[in-house]
């Protein structure tokens, strides 16, 4: 007998999986970045936070979404504090309005914009 992943963490698996893939390919740098657990209710998945850019830095945070089977990916921008709660790497309501959804099982296209967000602040 096993233990089985939730399927919101089987989605962000999927995509993280996807992004490793792309970083590999690409030769892209990640020495400031880490992988970090993300979880807000139903919403489960991971945050990558990138440090170095500022202060707190960028995080990322990324699950299939609480009421569909949608991907989303919520994103900060460099500030003076931190805009993802330490209790989850929540995402405060500008990284909320701001969210990116994913349809139909579309890692790749979640992972390009991941990939992208780590480009423009993994400098």
């Amino acid at each position: 007998m096993t233990l089985k992943l939730s399927e919101n963490l089987k989605v962000a698996q999927k995509v993280l999986a996807a992004v490793n893939k792309i970083l590999r390919e690409k030769k892209i740098k990640t020495e400031y970045s880490r992988v970090e657990t993300y979880c807000n209710g139903r919403e489960q998945g991971y945050c990558i936070r990138v440090f170095g850019t500022s202060t707190w830095g960028v995080s990322i945070s990324f699950s299939e979404y609480r009421s569909s089977d949608a991907i989303v990916v919520y994103s900060s921008e460099p500030s003076e504090r931190d805009s993802f709660s330490m209790q989850g790497n929540v995402p405060d309501d500008e990284a909320y309005k701001n969210a990116k959804f994913f349809y139909g099982g579309e890692f790749d296209k979640a992972a390009k914009h991941i990939v992208a967000l780590l480009k423009k602040h993994n400098k």
